[in-house]
């Protein structure tokens, strides 16, 4: 059982769509960069905000601490906290330093239940987060689910069938609008494939026409 999160407790309070359907409710604004970070991840399979709560301390005194996060990822992937699921905490990291003994016993209880489950218990600060792979992830993760037409998504992959690592994205781009596709449904396609992990290319640069680009749909389509 989790909790309900309060609007307005904290300096930003909603609601992130989710890739997976629905909506994932968020505390802050770090929170809700974590949210869309994590559903950037080809491999995680599922995530659930405030989701479980732990019971912890002695008897009638009995409190309970509900982590931000939990994450899953598919079977085979090799998830970045060693573990097929995770609790996760986000916090500022002067928040987690002023608060540190405070929180020492939450979190204690956490990594007991976690290893209990077979889970990892993880906290996590802006120094994580924030990181370039964020700015992609902003871009690229409204692409996700925006599957082009049939027709396209061939022509797509016709078109970066054994490309290298020196091809730019804007002139795939430019030989996918030559072929006679508009402009608007090639930007969105490229970014589905990109978003997808079916183009290659190092997403912690900007996504732009100078983008290195290659092929890697057969790699994630059999992953």
């Amino acid at each position: 059982m989790g909790r309900r999160i309060p609007l307005g407790r904290r300096s930003l309070t909603g609601f992130q769509a989710s890739r997976f359907g629905g909506r994932l409710a968020f505390e802050s604004r770090l929170e809700r960069d974590a949210l869309v970070l994590f559903q950037f991840d080809p491999d995680v399979t599922r995530i659930a905000t405030q989701s479980i709560t732990i019971e912890y301390g002695p008897g009638p005194r009995r409190r309970v601490y509900t982590p931000d996060i939990l994450i899953e990822w598919r079977p085979g992937a090799v998830p970045p906290f060693g573990k097929r699921a995770a609790l996760v905490e986000i916090k500022y990291a002067a928040e987690l330093e002023e608060h540190a003994e405070k929180l020492a016993v939450p979190f204690a209880a956490a990594r007991d239940y976690c290893a209990s489950q077979g889970m990892a218990f993880e906290v996590l600060t802006e120094d994580q987060i924030r990181t370039p792979l964020l700015a992609a992830a902003e871009v690229l993760l409204e692409h996700w689910l925006r599957t082009p037409q049939p027709l396209l998504v061939t022509a797509v992959l016709a078109a970066i069938e054994g490309i290298e690592h020196r091809t730019k994205l804007g002139a795939l781009q430019e030989r996918l609008v030559l072929d006679g596709w508009s402009f608007d449904a090639v930007y969105s396609a490229l970014r589905h494939f990109l978003a997808r992990r079916l183009i290659g290319a190092d997403l912690r640069r900007p996504i732009d026409d100078d983008l290195a680009v290659w092929d890697a749909h057969e790699v994630r389509l059999h992953a």
